[in-house]
């Protein structure tokens, strides 16, 4: 895949997720609205490390690993946030498993 349209693809998935957001949010299912937000921010972030790189993407969901790999520098309220929005993704805030009984959850 070239550049242009590796960078394409994740842009565009990085706005689907940020309505998928706010399709949450308007149903109150605020732990999807978390998840969506973050995956939004990583997608972007991939977006700017090929723009910046050429290069894939490394396979991290660590938001400030992804700022370190496109090169950004971030304020340090907004590096505090990005840590605090992927921390989210190893948290008890969002959902995990199937919530039907007798289906297993993720550990």
């Amino acid at each position: 895949m070239n550049v242009p349209d590796s960078i394409r693809i994740w842009t565009e998935q990085a706005q689907y997720d940020l309505g998928t957001a706010q399709a949450m949010m308007r149903s109150r299912r605020y732990p999807y609205v978390l998840f969506c937000c973050q995956q939004a921010v990583e997608k972007t972030l991939k977006a700017i490390i090929v723009q910046t790189t050429g290069d894939f993407p490394p396979r991290v969901h660590q938001l400030m690993r992804l700022v370190g790999a496109a090169k950004l520098q971030p304020a340090e309220d907004e590096a505090d946030f990005l840590r605090e929005l992927s921390a989210l993704l190893h948290s008890d805030a969002l959902p995990r498993g199937d919530p039907r009984p007798g289906y297993p959850c993720d550990p």
